[in-house]
């Protein structure tokens, strides 16, 4: 059967993080991208305080679900939540 990898910067945070301040300072710049990132394509249909918080709520139900879907060898579980997010536009 096929692994699933999930998130790679979820499980270095997990892993690394707390070991190396300069390292954790990386992963830290990278969920802050990813969130801005997100911020900004919601900001298409929604107001821009809105729009932050629902990029942390993204944020925070892709790497759970990413958790889940390891931990139960179950990709429904990271299906369900993409359409989840897909649905918000």
């Amino acid at each position: 059967s096929e692994k699933k990898l999930g998130c790679l910067f979820g499980k270095m945070s997990l892993e690394i993080g707390h070991e190396s301040p300069a390292f954790k300072l990386i992963l830290q710049a990278f969920f802050e991208d990813w969130m801005q990132a997100l911020s900004q394509i919601y900001e298409a249909k929604y107001q821009p305080e809105f729009a932050h918080q629902l990029a942390n709520q993204t944020m925070i139900e892709m790497e759970g679900a990413s958790i889940l879907m390891q931990v139960y060898d179950n990709e429904v579980i990271i299906e369900n939540c993409c359409k989840k997010i897909i649905n918000r536009f």
